[in-house]
């Protein structure tokens, strides 16, 4: 018993002395609660460090789609409505820095069409981004868009707008930032200052000593010239025509043979639906023909006013061409500005009917809406060129197409209301135009005519 007990306090003494030892004393927790401490803070603020960044990430990216969306709708709206390069450089206040919220920017005046009827855009009742938006507004209260345009010149694409497109917001910590792209905006591209034929000029130099010279082989026209002493530049001029005419005389066989072959394929069609194309076709090879045409006018003009004023055979050198080579070359001008004419009326006529019943119906509505401004474009530069200078037609077909397109396509009717606009009368039609191509119906055949008799007065 007395065993027992002894046994019994020693290992009460030992189980106690082991309590005391085990723990940890109040020095030991102090430092390792400073060694936490070093290693949390810095985990802490690679944690915070992330989030700052996450949030950055997340307002670049909400920049970046308020960019690709106002990109997206400008190039839209460039191709719905060919004015608008005109008009983004016309209205200032267009571009100016707005925000996409509460219906400040032109670009988000209108997000759904969520209000009766559907499909059209009413204002007041189709909303912009509002407080009503939920989260949305709150997070895009800060970002503005706003752009600058500027003409640049492309070797490939031509004359261009560039649209710089600025998104600014204000981020988490109070800080301006902001996001700069630019959006390339083609213009419509005008004829080309030098036809196909005569762009290089070596190679024209050579066909015109051909034509003009030809018993001088082995000689650039640059040494003709010299020889006989001509005038270079005259020689260029009367040897343009040669060239350019012959060009299109060389052509036109293959395009009546291209006409004759969509002729038949329109009148052969079973249904409207297989006419459509052919007869597309048929318009754009007439509409090829008759720009090709109003091109070589375009540039011969000059030329031809210069010969009428100046021309004495001594500028084509002493002996001259063989008689009557020069006048035969002029006289075969006029095929140009016929053949013009015919093509320009043949391309009109062939899309106002692909427009009407019953093959208006069977072309996409995106290629109906460019065969629209196909027959507005032509039908303009026919009244301003071979006539009758009669614009009932075109503001019909112009007035039709805006009473359509409001409340449904804002470009579609942007574009209508600037085209008639220009169509008031002939002289607002003219200041509209470019100059080049009015200038050059009305002033080719007065200086063929004036150039011809000047020759053959020498």
């Amino acid at each position: 018993m007395v065993e027992q007990t002894l046994i019994s306090a020693g290992n009460e003494n030992r189980s106690g002395r082991r309590s005391r030892t085990i723990g940890f004393s109040v020095v030991e927790i102090v430092i390792a609660c400073a060694i936490l401490a070093l290693a949390i803070v810095p985990t802490l603020e690679l944690f915070s460090g992330a989030g700052r960044q996450a949030r950055q990430t997340s307002d670049y990216s909400i920049g970046l789609t308020l960019w690709t969306k106002v990109g997206q709708e400008l190039h839209l709206a460039n191709w719905e409505n060919p004015h608008l390069t005109e008009m983004l450089q016309a209205d200032v206040q267009m571009g100016r820095q707005a925000s996409v919220v509460d219906g400040k920017s032109p670009f988000f005046r209108t997000i759904e069409d969520d209000a009766l009827p559907y499909a059209e855009i009413q204002a007041g009742q189709d909303l912009p981004i509002t407080g009503k938006s939920g989260p949305i507004y709150d997070q895009l209260r800060s970002f503005t868009v706003g752009f600058r345009t500027a003409h640049r010149f492309l070797p490939t694409t031509g004359e261009v707008v560039e649209v710089d497109l600025s998104t600014d917001w204000i981020d988490f910590r109070t800080r301006s930032r902001s996001l700069e792209m630019p959006v390339v905006l083609p213009r419509i591209r005008g004829l080309h200052e030098i036809p196909e034929l005569i762009q290089d000029r070596v190679v024209a130099d050579e066909i015109v000593r051909r034509t003009l010279f030809p018993e001088e082989s082995g000689k650039t026209l640059t040494q003709v010239a010299s020889d006989r002493g001509a005038d270079l530049s005259t020689l260029r001029q009367i040897g343009d025509v040669a060239i350019l005419v012959n060009g299109l005389a060389g052509t036109w066989l293959a395009h009546q043979n291209t006409v004759s072959q969509l002729t038949s394929e329109v009148s052969s069609s079973p249904t409207p639906l297989e006419a459509v194309r052919p007869l597309l076709a048929l318009a754009r090879k007439h509409e090829a023909r008759a720009a090709v045409c109003l091109q070589v006018m375009v540039y011969l003009y000059v030329p031809l006013e210069d010969l009428a004023r100046s021309f004495t055979l001594s500028r084509v050198g002493l002996p001259p061409p063989k008689a009557g080579s020069i006048t035969g070359i002029l006289t075969k001008l006029r095929q140009v500005s016929q053949s013009f004419t015919v093509n320009l009326e043949a391309s009109l006529s062939t899309y106002v009917k692909a427009y009407g019943q019953p093959y208006s119906e069977k072309i996409p509505p995106r290629l109906r809406t460019r065969v629209l401004r196909k027959i507005v474009e032509l039908a303009k530069l026919k009244a301003l060129t071979c006539g009758p200078n009669d614009l009932t037609f075109v503001r019909t077909v112009l007035t039709e197409f805006r009473d359509l397109e409001l409340g449904r396509n804002a470009n579609f009717a942007e574009f209508a209301i600037h085209e008639l606009e220009h169509c008031q009368s002939l002289e607002s039609l003219k200041a509209s135009y470019p100059i080049s191509r009015v200038g050059a119906w009305q002033r080719f055949g007065v200086a063929l005519d004036a150039a011809i008799s000047e020759v053959n007065g020498e």
